[in-house]
């Protein structure tokens, strides 16, 4: 394989959707440096590949959408391989690996269901179910005692209405807005409506939207309106050294209530919601692997700080490119130096972290118990701290990202005079 017409740099190379030429990633492949006037030759063999299927449900029966499907490799299961995302229709489907065992993890954004790793998965179709967590009540899918109907009415009538559980936000099933529609049998219960793709009946999102119930034996009928003028948007996300980002998830709010989620979308170097009604919005950028710290578009770490956005009208609206900065993490931990003994002066090393610019605040501790007054660099040990392990604890703060607190390792015994 030669390159041609390629810039200088360094490259990596893959050969098809989900192998790498010296590695079992892009994180591990082999780096080629391809410098001004000369040709760079790779010789690689490409590997009998194979493809993983299948889809993530629930353990209360229900096709979970959104979910993220990460793939490792059986002989080396801290790095991920492949990534995909799980859908009601088709699931998932992750071509192009090379054959060998795999495992998966999938991870539910909302957090609502547990996380739930596979080993040895069928290559043929893997069915994973994922447990809710205690906070969700049980629910039985095969009861269909309830019915519930609707009609659009006014200007821009709503054709068709989603039924969303109200705890979980997982949708239940589709019913037509239109006289004369078939009914929709549901397990009883508390529920909310969706309609078109960002619009919700009795609010503007899942969270405000009005909760209607479903009685066993009764039929519920809800009008459900006209659907707002709407439109999309569009944009895309890299992390701070240029590569296109993966793996990670667009969520959109109201641009006046931080709390307020209209809706969350994967990330796969680009992101769109569609069919939003025409209003401020402002989106955060995340990663669930935390390899890389959230970002609101606009550029800040945190709401306030993101700039606003609103689609237009029936149109595609691209907001831009949000960078990603590795995330804020400890790459050093602080480290004692000296003789620990009476009268001596012990040193501690401040910690190296991922990015620069933190402030860092320090406190010592005699067998895990705060040394009151003492925050300096160095500490003179006392006939008190003879037969005890001393310890430092640095606290790293960085705007717009979480605090650090970082301990190292304890001295031996300090020994007296």
């Amino acid at each position: 394989m030669d390159f041609l017409s390629v810039l200088p740099g360094r490259y990596r190379v893959s050969l098809g959707d989900n192998s790498w030429v010296g590695g079992t990633a892009f994180e591990n492949a082999t780096t080629y440096t391809v410098k001004a006037g000369e040709t760079t030759k790779v010789e690689a063999t490409p590997a009998e590949q194979t493809e993983l299927l299948g889809y993530v449900s629930t353990d209360r029966g229900q096709v979970l959408r959104g979910a993220l499907v990460l793939v490792h490799r059986m002989d080396d299961p801290k790095t991920i391989v492949a990534s995909a995302v799980s859908f009601e229709s088709p699931g998932f489907r992750i071509q192009g690996l090379p054959r060998t065992s795999y495992g998966i993890t999938v991870i539910d954004p909302g957090g609502k269901y547990r996380t739930t790793t596979v080993d040895n998965v069928d290559p043929d179709f893997q069915v994973v179910t994922m447990p809710h967590s205690p906070k969700l009540a049980t629910f039985d899918e095969h009861d269909s005692s309830a019915t519930f109907t609707a009609t659009g009415r006014g200007a821009r009538a709503a054709t068709y209405g989603v039924l969303y559980r109200a705890d979980d936000g997982e949708a239940i099933a589709s019913v037509a807005a239109n006289p004369g529609a078939f009914d929709q049998h549901a397990p009883p219960g508390t529920y909310k409506v969706r309609i078109g793709e960002h619009s919700w009946y009795g609010g503007r999102s899942f969270a405000t939207a009005k909760t209607i119930t479903l009685r066993r034996g009764r039929t519920t009928h809800v009008a459900l309106g006209g659907l707002p003028a709407n439109g999309d948007l569009v944009g895309s996300a890299v992390t701070s050294s240029g590569l296109v980002l993966h793996r990670a998830f667009a969520t959109i709010y109201a641009a006046d209530n931080s709390h307020e989620v209209i809706g969350r979308v994967p990330v796969d170097g680009t992101f769109r919601f569609d069919g939003l009604p025409v209003r401020s919005y402002k989106i955060r950028i995340s990663d669930p692997l935390g390899r890389f710290a959230t970002r609101w578009f606009g550029g800040g770490g945190s709401f306030a700080s993101a700039r606003a956005v609103t689609p237009e009208v029936s149109e595609e609206r691209l907001v831009g490119t949000t960078v990603l900065p590795v995330a804020f993490t400890v790459m050093k931990p602080p480290t004692i130096t000296g003789t620990a003994k009476v009268g001596r002066r012990l040193t501690a090393s401040d910690p190296t972290f991922s990015r620069a610019g933190a402030s860092m605040s320090r406190l010592w501790y005699r067998d895990g118990r705060r040394i009151r007054g003492v925050t300096k660099t160095t500490y003179l040990l006392l006939a008190k701290d003879e037969g005890h392990r001393i310890t430092v604890k640095v606290t790293a703060r960085k705007q717009d990202e979480k605090t650090l607190v970082v301990s190292s390792k304890s001295t031996p015994r300090v020994a007296g005079r």
